[in-house]
């Protein structure tokens, strides 16, 4: 009932855009197509929320070009007065992010890569820091859509760059940096690289040892600790096989040692038979 509610809420702003296209009615459909999106979302309609959100989006950009985007103001006590986003352009990286998180949901890693390259610029642009926190999250989504993608490279640098501005924002030892840790550790797993996943995931474990609940939190204690447990088990599994690929060759090198030994000795009884005759 609500989608259906919100699907005449959405078709009356699109009508209503054809007699009125000021900055008001733009405002109107797009929060609506928005929270349109947001329903269908909800309910795994990821096709129709994806056009939804589109739509907004088309508006809200509409909307933006008209005020320029921005508009100043200060951040935090003391700091220098710098250009802050307006309230559209926030809305628009939330918006961004759900439709994001829509092609997540359809499989299309690559269309969503590409929507959050978007979010991501879109923030650099209007805070003029390379590294706002705000960064976190399209870069960690970034990271798990290149790692669906086999990109495991560049999810490697998403994920560390997540991980950097995290770190910078919120210290070394914030349960979000634990988070960070697995996530970029994942992808050294994906890369075969199991001794610095393994270091990755021992310094989350000290992280949630350190801020969870001992009881209440326990289960995310030892998803860790099995974090951990598997990257040792993978490293051990590599150190093997790399020590029976090392082995391989000489036992082969040894084999053909002995037949070229033989070949020749045989080479040597004919010419001493032949000599004899």
């Amino acid at each position: 009932l609500a989608v259906e509610l919100q699907a005449r809420a959405a078709k009356l702003a699109r009508l209503a855009l054809k007699e009125d296209e000021s900055a008001a009615a733009l405002d109107r459909a797009s929060s609506t197509h928005q929270r349109w999106g947001d329903l269908l979302r909800a309910v795994r309609a990821f096709p129709a929320a994806t056009a939804a959100y589109e739509q907004a989006n088309a508006w809200l950009q509409g909307l933006l070009e008209r005020e320029g985007g921005r508009r100043p103001g200060r951040l935090g006590r003391g700091l220098d007065a710098e250009r802050l986003p307006s309230p559209q352009v926030t809305r628009q990286r939330r918006l961004l992010q759900c439709l994001a998180a829509s092609l997540e949901a359809q499989g299309r890693f690559q269309q969503e890569v590409d929507v959050l390259e978007s979010v991501v610029a879109l923030v650099q642009e209007h805070t003029g820091d390379p590294d706002h926190p705000s960064l976190v999250m399209p870069m960690t989504a970034i990271g798990r859509a290149k790692r669906a993608l086999e990109d495991f490279e560049g999810a490697h640098v998403a994920l560390a760059l997540a991980l950097a501005v995290c770190d910078k924002h919120l210290g070394p030892t914030h349960r979000d940096i634990a988070t960070c840790l697995d996530n970029l550790a994942q992808c050294y797993m994906d890369r075969r690289f199991f001794a610095e996943a393994e270091a990755l995931f021992r310094r989350a474990l000290e992280i949630r040892e350190l801020v969870c609940h001992p009881t209440e939190e326990r289960l995310v204690i030892l998803t860790s600790e099995n974090n951990v447990s598997l990257a040792v088990v993978a490293r051990g599994r590599q150190a093997r096989q790399r020590r029976s690929a090392r082995a391989r060759p000489r036992r082969r090198s040894v084999s053909a040692t002995a037949a070229a030994t033989a070949a020749a000795s045989a080479v040597a009884s004919k010419a001493k038979a032949v000599a004899a005759e």
